[in-house]
C-alpha cells in the first residue's frame, strides 16, 4: 500500500511539473505577456511584437468587482471574427472568469481597432489576514486562430478584487 501511495504522489507531482512548464512555456521569456505597469491614472500600453494595445479600463492596481467592464484599442490583427479571448485570473493564476472583448469598428485591418466588454468572474473568498489572495489580473489575448505559439501575445493588468 505504501509503494502505491508513493507512486500515485510521484505522479501527482510530475502532472504538477508538467503543467507548470507548460504555463513557463507559453507566458515566458518570449514576451508572451506583457506586465502593464504605470504609475500615473493614463491607459496601459504595451509593446509586443510589434503590436501595441491600449488598455483603458480596467487600470492596473485598480479595485475590481464583478461583472468587470474593460475597453481599449488593440491592432486589427488581435482580432478574429470581430473579438479576442479575456481571461480573469486569480494571485495563483486559476482562471476565475473568461469573456471575450467586441471590437467596436471594422476589426479587417491593421489599424488600432477600440474594443469592449465584460467579464463575470468569482472572486476569491479570503481571510481578512490574506491581502495576497485578493490580487488577480485581467488577461488580454490575441486570438489565435492558427494555434501557432509563436504568434500567441498578450497584455496582463494586475488588479485587486473587492
Amino acid at each position: 500500500m505504501k509503494i502505491i501511495l508513493q507512486i500515485v504522489a510521484l505522479a501527482a507531482v510530475a502532472v504538477v511539473a508538467v503543467f507548470v512548464l507548460n504555463i513557463a512555456k507559453t507566458f515566458g521569456p518570449k514576451g508572451a505577456i506583457v506586465p502593464a505597469a504605470t504609475s500615473s491614472g493614463a491607459a496601459v500600453t504595451a509593446q509586443n511584437h510589434s503590436d501595441a494595445v491600449t488598455i483603458d479600463v480596467p487600470q492596473p492596481g485598480s479595485a475590481v468587482s464583478s461583472p468587470l467592464t474593460f475597453s481599449g484599442s488593440a491592432p486589427g490583427s488581435w482580432y478574429f471574427e470581430a473579438s479576442f479571448p479575456v481571461t480573469v485570473v486569480d494571485w495563483d493564476g486559476r482562471i476565475i472568469g473568461q469573456s471575450h472583448a467586441e471590437a467596436q469598428g471594422d476589426w479587417m485591418t491593421t489599424s488600432m481597432v477600440p474594443f469592449s466588454g465584460s467579464v463575470d468572474f468569482t472572486p476569491p473568498q479570503c481571510a481578512a489576514s490574506q491581502d495576497y489572495c485578493r490580487r488577480g489580473s485581467v488577461i488580454f489575448k490575441n486570438d489565435n486562430p492558427s494555434g501557432d505559439p509563436s504568434r500567441d501575445k498578450a497584455i496582463e493588468v494586475p488588479v485587486v478584487f473587492k
